[in-house]
């Protein structure tokens, strides 16, 4: 089974998802620029995209797909929920106050046997 993967250039945000990966037991694979997030778009059981690529990832205009959320490291802004919309996304997650949701999400990911 494939990883899940993680969309960001934030070193804060990518830290936190890789502790969190870690606390559920998966090891996702990690994208830093757009191509590399194109390539693994497709197969993850689990996108997670970071605010700071999701505009520029939506205007690429990757296949729609289930298991897809943009994360914001703060306070989510009007915008960001428009970008969510149009690259697919099912929601638009707080880090902060979305540690446990994001564990059982990235645990089910990791999990071929796992049910949405």
């Amino acid at each position: 089974m494939k990883p899940p993967l993680i969309v960001t250039t934030s070193d804060s945000l990518r830290e936190e998802l890789l502790r969190l990966a870690a606390a559920a037991g998966v090891s996702p694979d990690v994208a830093v620029d757009l191509p590399t997030a194109l390539r693994g778009w497709s197969d993850a059981p689990l996108v997670l995209v970071g605010a700071d690529l999701a505009p520029l990832l939506a205007d690429l205009g990757p296949e729609r797909r289930d298991g897809v959320h943009v994360l914001a490291e703060g306070p989510v802004v009007g915008d960001l929920f428009r970008v969510a919309l149009v690259l697919g996304a099912e929601g638009v997650v707080d880090l902060a106050t979305s540690t446990p949701w994001l564990v059982e999400r990235l645990t089910d990911a990791g999990d071929p046997g796992a049910t949405r």
